[in-house]
């Protein structure tokens, strides 16, 4: 649950970065960051959550203009695969998991890229009653 939590953090911090260059590189090391951190946590290495996290970052951030389906309903689908394959196959080549990479990608895709598109605005402690789930 921590790292759903940082990685929405990312977000927030990143979207006040106007350069999408610059946004996107703050990203991608602040979850790899944050990735390699968890790694560590759950008793892995560093570089194998670095690189998770950081080059799924990227592959979000590549796929944002991809719009498939009528009325795009498939682009944030590309958007949350193609984070985790990324994922999978950067924590392969530096000797983690690919299931592990997968998994990360996919909640760095999800929890970053896709719900700050969409406009979610975080939640502070104490104020989850008041959350309309159901828009």
């Amino acid at each position: 649950m921590q790292f759903v939590i940082h990685t929405f953090g990312i977000g927030e911090a990143a979207g006040l970065i106007k350069n999408v260059y610059l946004r996107a590189g703050f990203q991608a090391l602040a979850h790899g960051t944050v990735g390699g951190a968890m790694s560590e946590l759950r008793g892995g290495k560093f570089i194998h959550g670095f690189a998770g996290g950081a080059v799924s970052s990227i592959a979000g951030s590549l796929t944002e203009g991809v719009k498939l389906g009528k009325d795009n309903w498939a682009g944030p689908a590309v958007r949350v695969v193609a984070g985790g394959i990324a994922g999978g196959i950067s924590a392969s080549i530096a000797g983690g998991r690919f299931a592990q990479g997968f998994a990360q990608g996919m909640i760095v895709n999800i929890m970053n890229h896709l719900v700050h598109a969409a406009g979610v605005e975080q939640v502070e402690p104490g104020e989850e009653e008041n959350i309309e789930m159901w828009r």
